[in-house]
Formats: C-alpha cells, structure tokens, sequence
C-alpha cells in the first residue's frame, strides 16, 4: 500500500517526501487465491482409456530507498506446481444400454433460478476413462462433422476511441492543468516537474498521479517512487519522478505493442460487440500467463508482448483493446477477498449494447494442465450484485464508477447454458456436447442456478450406480453413436467443477 508521506522541516521549508509504487500499491497480491488452488485429478480405470524508509540530508540530497512489493501470487513456474495435484483412481464400467437419458433425477419441488455466487473456490479437473464396446453402426444414424463454410462478410473495425477521455471526463479544470503538466513531463521524461505558487496541493498531486496509471497504459516506465516538494503554506512546488527506462527504449517497446495489438484487431472476425469483447478477452488469456516477477508486469506491454503480467497488466491490455474496438472500457480498483483472504485488485467494466457489465480477465485465467486454448468465462459480464460476492471497489479521484444492474450479458446467460435444474442442465449438456463434437471443440460449459440442483445434476452424472456404470459415459456414447467423428473418443472426459458457482466444463477427449 501507498506509504504516508514525513513532514520535515528544513532552511523554513516544510518537505513532503511520499512514495509511489505506481500501481503496485493497490495490486499486491491480486486476488489470485482461487487460481493458485485449483486442483487438477486424473481418474483413469482398468479399461485403458484414459511495499520505505526515505532519508533526506538536504532540499536537494534525497534518498529514498526502493519499494518493496508483495508479489501478488507465486511466480509462473511455481504456480502450476503449487496448484496442480495429479490423482489417479481406477474403476469399471458397465456399458449404458439407454440413450444416455435415461433415469435423469427428478424435480421435487419448483425451484425459481437464483443468481450463482461469485466467490471462488478450488476447483477439481477430473479425467476419467472407459472402454466402451462397439455398436454396430448404419449411415443414416450419422451427422456430417463437415458442414458448408458460410461465405465471410468483412469484417467492419469500428473506429478507435480515447479511454484517456472517460476516466478524466469528471476531473475539474484545475485538477486537469496539474495532471496535463504531469503527463507532459513524463512523456517526455523528465524528471522534476515544477508547479507555480498557490496551483496545486500535496493530495491534488497524488490524486492526478494516480490518474496518470490508469491512462497511461502502455508501458511502466515510471519508477515505484517518486518526491513531492511542498511549502511552508502547504502548496507542491516541484515533483520529482525517475524512470526505469530511456526514451529510445520506450519507443521500441511501444513500436511493439503497436503491432501485436494491430494483429489481434486483424484477427477479429466478429462483428457484435459482445462477441468482439469476448475475442478481446479470450486473446488476452491465451496470449499471457500470470507472473509477479516480469518487468514489465503493470503494463499492457507486458501482457500482450511478454505475455507475463499481474491483474494491472491484464486489465491495461483489456481496456487498450477495447478502445481499439470502439468500446468503452474503465479500471476498477479495489479487493478481492477468496477463501477469507481480502487482497488488492484490479479488473474492468465495458459498455456492451449501452449496457456496463464488469469482466475479469485475471481470474478468469486458469491455471491448469488442460491446454492453453481452455478459457474460463466465470467473471465475464457480470452485474454489481455479482461481482460484489467477492469483488469490492474502491474509488478512483474523481471518477465515478458506472452502475451495472443487468444479468444478461453474462456469459452464461447469453449463450443460454445456465438451468434452474439438473434435468435442464443434462439437456444443455447433451446438446453442447453433440454441437462440440461436430466441431471438435473440447469444452462444455453449463451453470445451474439452484445449489440443490447442482448436487443432483453432479451425482447424476458422476455417482456411479449399483451396476458401476456413470450416466456421463451413456451421454457420451450416444454423441457418438448419432456423430461421424472418428477422433472422438466418448469413453475419456475431464471435468472441472466450480462448487461456489455451481459451473460445471466437460471437457472432450479426441485421438
């Protein structure tokens, strides 16, 4: 967190020394702890498938030590150690004779569908394997995997906006002279920035400091730290900045996010803006890893061009893309709080069909070892009232957060694969799963509104019966039966079960 500043007295001169470490301040720590636990299980059976102490002597000598930061989770190595723990556990089967439907758990009472809590915890991979015996099969029961390409419109890129402007549009005209005069300087790296007498006090400094970190989003170049000079009457009569790079270097990273942003814009081919968002957001998970030791680990530099950042640099990067997109998009700051521990954050909120949903990118990264292309969508267009299960703002100097009232642009919802019931949720499972399996896409997703619920459909599924046989390898083998798709392998699945959200992902084997 940010240190207080000293006051000392020196030659009549009161001299306010504070120190900044950017947005290091706000983010150690980053909320990560449902990340670093989740758990990956592998099952397999016998049938083989598978934040400093400043010194000053002086006006003019100044020490100031570095500041420390907490890393915000354990480094990119050691995450996938830490979280990933490997099980095995064997079993049999016996072949499903129904359609993969039948004996679905019943509905004791109408449940109205509640809205899924956010809060995290572990979440369990498991992967199970059967054998499954072959079934005499007739070209007619076959769906084409291959289906006609539709012709490709062109894609129209809607014309790039200022993030800059949304952020600064409530700062007053005095605060906005002080943060231009910041800007100014640190463009163009120089390191004091003197104020005339009477124009700016020790808090409007900081606050437009801090500004400076949410617009400036390329690159962090600016040091952790940084003096303020104030007046015997309280008035900042110079700020003096350092920096942990040159100016010809800043150009050449900047030259380089230029064109890694400019291909991700080129690879776009949606053309709504929900589905442009949910390209920025899946690019941005694929692209990076999470890592609290990369240099450039606050920037939107490091996260598309490193691909190492912590949840600042995942969020610059989420709000420079959407600006490139036409789209509005905001920082939030502010905690997270996982299994009691309350730690600092960063996320977003982005204006969709006039509608502001919040979208974090960072815990939305998992950390597994089931592919680079597996991307979770549980804090994806989410309301206050969700985000609020777990994430708490905190107010940025004069901005004011938008309000986010509707549930209809999260993910789930959206792409309808939310139930209020087991047996609903097994109907959007089979048809995902079908619809995956013509595609040879891997995961399936569905969310169940009902705690209850949730239990039912993850013991229907998964709980074998008297006989050893689990209701999943049925649903599979009927995919398979109905499905002209030769890698498909119906008798291999993963899963991952997010117990606070009641989520569940399927996830697909193919040879």
């Amino acid at each position: 967190m940010r240190g207080k500043g000293l006051g000392l007295l020196i030659n009549n001169k009161r001299i306010m020394l504070v120190c900044i470490a950017a947005l290091c301040f706000l983010f150690s720590g980053c909320g990560q702890s449902d990340k670093e636990k989740t758990q990956v299980v592998t099952e397999s059976n016998n049938s083989g498938f598978e934040s400093s102490h400043t010194e000053v002597s002086s006006d003019d000598v100044l020490e100031t030590k570095p500041v420390t930061t907490v890393p915000e989770k354990e480094t990119e190595n050691s995450q996938e150690t830490a979280s990933d723990s490997v099980q095995t556990e064997t079993g049999t089967y016996t072949e499903n004779t129904g359609n993969g439907t039948s004996g679905r758990p019943v509905n004791t009472e109408n449940t109205k569908p509640q809205e899924p809590s956010v809060s995290t915890k572990p979440s369990d991979i498991v992967t199970e394997n059967n054998t499954v015996s072959s079934v005499p099969e007739t070209e007619n029961t076959k769906i084409p995997t291959e289906t006609p390409l539709e012709p490709q419109l062109p894609v129209t890129t809607p014309e790039a906006i200022d993030y800059t402007k949304l952020i600064l549009s409530n700062v007053g005209e005095s605060e906005l002279e002080i943060y231009n005069k910041i800007m100014t300087a640190i463009e163009n790296f120089e390191e004091t920035v003197y104020f005339s007498y009477g124009t700016a006090n020790q808090q409007q400094v900081e606050n437009c400091l801090l500004l400076t970190s949410f617009t400036a989003l390329e690159t962090n170049y600016v040091s952790t730290k940084y003096v303020i000079t104030v007046d015997e009457e309280g008035y900042v009569t110079r700020l003096r900045l350092d920096y942990t790079s040159t100016r010809e270097q800043y150009r050449k990273d900047l030259a380089k996010l230029e064109r890694v942003v400019e291909e991700i814009v080129n690879g776009c081919t949606a053309t709504d803006t929900y589905g442009i968002v949910t390209y920025i957001h899946d690019q941005i998970i694929k692209r990076c890893r999470y890592n609290s030791e990369s240099e450039n680990m606050l920037s939107a530099y490091g996260c598309l061009v490193d691909g190492k950042a912590v949840c600042e640099g995942y969020s610059k990067a989420f709000i420079m893309l959407c600006a490139e997109f036409g789209i509005e998009c905001v920082p939030v700051i502010g905690t997270t709080t996982a299994d009691g521990v309350v730690e600092s954050h960063m996320w977003n909120m982005a204006k969709i069909d006039g509608v502001w949903y919040h979208f974090d990118v960072t815990w939305d990264d998992p950390i597994t070892k089931i592919g680079d292309d597996f991307v979770k969508y549980d804090y994806f267009g989410l309301s206050d009232n969700a985000i609020n299960k777990d994430h708490t703002a905190t107010d940025i100097p004069y901005f004011t957060y938008p309000r986010s009232y509707s549930e209809t642009g999260n993910y789930f919802t959206k792409n309808k694969l939310t139930a209020s019931t087991a047996n609903g949720a097994v109907s959007i499972l089979e048809n995902e799963i079908m619809q995956a399996c013509i595609t040879n896409e891997r995961f399936v997703r569905v969310r169940v509104s009902d705690d209850e619920e949730f239990d039912k459909l993850s013991s229907y599924l998964f709980d074998p019966d008297e006989k050893g046989k689990k209701e999943i390898f049925g649903i599979l083998k009927s995919v398979a039966q109905a499905v002209d798709n030769e890698d498909f392998n119906p008798g291999k699945y993963s899963k991952l079960v997010n117990e606070e959200k009641n989520i569940l992902t399927i996830i697909l084997n193919y040879e």
